[in-house]
């Protein structure tokens, strides 16, 4: 029998109409051009604030922990284009952003005026020692292997401030195991929990909240850690959702 962190096999190929959005409708095929592609083509399509707003209601329990924000740093890592950090500028955080897609970047600055770094979140971050009071990753961390994730952990917590904040969503361990939203065909698992999806070409890691709780490492105080559904534009998802405070002289 698997553990809970060996799941055991990989899944096979799915059958047709298993990859589905959170209505049951197909989802398009992968978009040439991975990420860079897909902002574009949001982009040119409108970005409807209301939705945007609606995605962002994830934040609401580590805003309702953190406090009034009162000009103290947040940063959002893989921040896409903008949502999450808009809305922690609209509260008075002063909001930084970073993410792997200059276009994406471009579009922040230009739509809200927020600053977003153009960085690999698995290399270190461009943020001295105790820069932000909150830290919060919509769903980017599980783009990182298990040895990219450690070290982006690691480098959370150093630019984190004592006392302050990391919330972050990633995908479930069930989300793989219901085959939910993307092209499972031909996926081999190159390490326990993470598989690679040659249809996109892509890895992904996949977490049950108790290797979420073992990414956090030591020095930290988890608030909240536990599995969710979620509408995500629309797809169907499992996520883990992990919520800590950074302990003071860790």
């Amino acid at each position: 029998m698997p553990t809970e962190d060996e799941p055991g096999d990989p899944p096979s190929a799915p059958r047709p109409g298993e990859a589905q959005g959170a209505r049951g409708t197909p989802l398009p095929p992968p978009l040439p051009g991975g990420w860079r592609a897909i902002y574009r083509d949001l982009i040119a399509g409108g970005i409807d604030e209301q939705d945007q707003r609606r995605h962002s209601e994830w934040l609401e329990p580590a805003l309702a922990a953190a406090g009034p924000a009162e000009g103290r740093r947040a940063l959002d890592l893989g921040c896409g284009l903008g949502a999450d950090l808009h809305r922690l500028a609209e509260l008075g955080w002063r909001a930084e952003g970073l993410d792997g897609e200059a276009t994406a970047a471009a579009f922040v600055a230009d739509r809200y005026a927020l600053p977003v770094t153009v960085a690999d979140l698995g290399a270190p971050l461009p943020w001295p020692d105790a820069h932000a009071h909150l830290v919060v990753s919509r769903l980017a961390l599980h783009a990182l292997d298990a040895p990219a994730a450690a070290a982006a952990a690691a480098e959370i917590a150093r630019v984190c401030a004592p006392g302050g904040l990391l919330s972050f969503l990633v995908n479930a361990e069930s989300h793989r195991r219901l085959r939910l939203q993307y092209d499972y065909r031909g996926a081999r698992e190159i390490e326990p929990g993470t598989l690679y999806l040659p249809s996109l070409d892509r890895r992904y890691r996949f977490y049950t909240v108790r290797r979420a709780r073992a990414l956090l490492g030591p020095g930290w105080a988890v608030l909240r850690c536990e599995e969710q559904r979620l509408d995500h534009w629309g797809i169907e998802k499992r996520v883990v959702f992990c919520l800590a405070r950074r302990l003071a002289g860790a």
